[in-house]
Parts: structure tokens; sequence; C-alpha cells
């Protein structure tokens, strides 16, 4: 009895271990995108990200959730932005500077990466997401 559950614990082990690859193999892969199409998707992804990073830094929600997709919308209302903000303020300070450091897509998203200084911390990766299709909405702010 011991050995017949073992073999059908490892053979659920496999087909579980089968089913996870064969559904990362059909997941859509990040790319780094070229410099042209870079350029296509920095032509309306920077003044979206400037704008959401002064109504950050000023408070202003409004202003910070302008180009927001209805998803982060949902995950950040403006109720939550105080804390939000808050806590990004007590982690890394203002914004300083920032510098592409690349632009990436998966499946229908786009991310453009940064290179970024703030005030209480010097090297932060800034990762701000994009809906490839127009209008183009952010959905998604990430930092580490």
């Amino acid at each position: 009895m011991v050995i017949s559950y073992r073999r059908t614990a490892i053979a659920q082990c496999l087909l579980a271990g089968l089913a996870l690859l064969a559904t990362a193999a059909c997941a859509p892969q990040e790319r780094i995108l070229s410099a042209e199409e870079s350029a296509s998707v920095l032509a309306y992804s920077e003044a979206k990200t400037s704008n959401m990073m002064e109504g950050l830094q000023s408070g202003d929600y409004t202003a910070f959730s302008r180009d927001f997709d209805d998803a982060m919308r949902t995950a950040l209302p403006a109720e939550k932005f105080p804390a939000f903000r808050d806590d990004v303020r007590a982690k890394i300070g203002n914004l300083q500077t920032r510098t592409v450091d690349s632009v990436r897509q998966n499946g229908d998203f786009v991310a453009v990466v940064y290179a970024a200084r703030f005030t209480a911390n010097d090297h932060v990766t800034l990762r701000v997401v994009f809906r490839a299709a127009p209008p183009h909405q952010i959905g998604g702010l990430f930092y580490k």
C-alpha cells in the first residue's frame, strides 16, 4: 500500500510539473524592445510618468491617477493614496532624477524601467507598466 501511494504521489508530482511547464511555455515572454519600438513607447509614456510622479510628490491624487487603468484605480483609490504616499516617502523619499534603463513588453503590457535617484535612496529601480493598446493607461507602478 505504501509503494502504491508513493507511485501515485510521484505520478501526480510529475503531472503537475508537466502542466506547469506547459503553462509557462504558453505564457507570453517579456522581451526588451528595440530602440525604434522604445522610442514609440517613450513618446506616450514619459509625459504620463512625469505627471504621475509629480502628483505623487505634490500629494495631488487627481494628477497622480489621471492616466490609471481601472484595475490600477481600484487597487489604489483616493482614500489609500495618503498612506501609499507616506510609505513611498518614508522608504525612498522624493524623486530627484530618472533615466530610462529599458523598455520591455510582456503580452498586452509595456514596462518602462528607470534607474532612479530619490532623496532617501540613490539606487532605485522604478518600473511603470502601461497597457500596450491606446490610450496606453498605467497599469502598474513598482519600485525596488
